[in-house]
């Protein structure tokens, strides 16, 4: 849990991984702010669609975009963004090119703007 100099709150961080996730980084991240107020944020996923190592595929892996929901709806929202993921890895495997939308979310290579 970090405080936000930006927001009225806590920027509370999670993270999880499958069994037998081989990588240090983890499989999927989330976040959201917890306001002073006992307000919560919508929750923001993160995950890239990739078997490979995170980390070392930062720009080449297609990552979840937009992606958030209630708190209430977190435990359906991450089973969802997973099965998603694997059907992003296989249509990729299959020859399609990227973006991908999976009917619910796009999946897109990392944007990196030059200042």
């Amino acid at each position: 849990m970090l405080k936000s100099t930006e927001a009225e709150g806590r920027i509370v961080l999670g993270a999880g991984s499958p069994a037998g996730w081989p990588h240090d980084l983890p499989a999927i991240e989330l976040w959201a702010v917890v306001g002073f107020d006992g307000a919560v944020s919508d929750v923001e996923i993160r995950c890239a669609a990739t078997d490979g190592d995170p980390l070392m595929k930062v720009y080449n892996a297609l990552n979840v975009q937009q992606c958030k929901c209630q708190l209430a709806d977190l435990p359906v929202t991450l089973k969802e963004v997973w099965i998603a993921r694997r059907e992003v890895i296989a249509r990729l495997k299959a020859g399609e090119s990227p973006p991908i939308f999976d009917g619910k979310w796009n999946w897109a290579r990392v944007q990196m703007d030059l200042l």
